[in-house]
């Protein structure tokens, strides 16, 4: 499946999980596949990425993050990551934004980004995500 992510861009992804749940390696060649998942990184409300991982210099990406999400789900995607970027320090000016995202891709969400407790984990859930990825509240268990 192809995806482009609003300029000349392009990403490949060779597998994503199966909507009902089920492993996509049962389906495509056994346990050693890697799966891809089509991701998101928002930051201050835009898409970023960062070159060699400097979280000190952010490259926006100039596309409307709600509708890049459903892009995803339209080229074939099954599931799509999610990262809060603002959320990784503790307090986030993109809950609405990311709210949304979870609301609109059309595909289940994989969601992370400083979620340190349980009630923010579940709140996440109740708001839709499908997934949580956790680090430190794991760290800390």
């Amino acid at each position: 499946m192809v995806i482009s992510l609003g300029d000349d861009r392009v990403r490949r992804l060779v597998a994503t999980p199966t909507r009902n749940g089920e492993d996509p390696a049962r389906h495509i060649g056994g346990p050693n596949i890697m799966i891809i998942y089509p991701t998101l990184e928002i930051m201050d409300g835009k898409c970023v990425s960062w070159t060699r991982g400097r979280l000190d210099e952010p490259m926006l990406w100039h596309v409307d993050p709600v509708e890049c999400a459903r892009s995803f789900a339209a080229a074939g995607a099954e599931w799509m990551h999610l990262t809060d970027i603002n959320g990784l320090t503790g307090e986030s000016p993109n809950n609405e934004l990311c709210e949304e995202i979870i609301r609109s891709a059309g595909i289940p969400v994989q969601f992370g980004g400083g979620l340190r407790t349980r009630d923010q984990v579940e709140s996440w859930i109740d708001k839709g995500a499908g997934r949580i990825v956790i680090g430190t509240l794991a760290a800390r268990a």
